[in-house]
């Protein structure tokens, strides 16, 4: 009887796989508003969200700024879009009716 002859897999060198780029999540001071009114309007906005949810404010804020420049873009114009996308985010009727009078106040001072 022969001896068994084991087979090794042959193994090709193949093209390595490109990398993507890791992307933080947005947030008022990397978001790219058009101008600098528009940013330190953001970044009030998320100072003010923060002041009623807490620290966790700065990944709702995130993730709700990323949807409100998908959808409206990032401009002062817009910026009571932003509003609305963040009231959701309240469970105390009280907070919600604050955070959005006094947003209201950061966009239209």
């Amino acid at each position: 009887m022969a001896p068994a002859i084991r087979a090794t897999p042959v193994i090709s060198p193949s093209a390595p796989e490109p990398e993507s780029p890791i992307v933080p999540a947005p947030t008022a001071s990397t978001a790219t508003p058009q101008d600098a009114a528009t940013l330190q309007k953001v970044e009030a906005l998320q100072k003010l969200l923060i002041h009623y949810l807490g620290p966790a404010a700065n990944w709702v804020f995130s993730d709700v700024q990323a949807i409100w420049q998908q959808r409206h873009g990032a401009t002062l114009t817009n910026l009571p879009q932003l509003v609305e996308l963040l009231l959701p985010e309240f469970d105390m009727e009280t907070d919600r009716i604050g955070f959005q009078q006094q947003a209201k106040h950061i966009i239209n001072p």
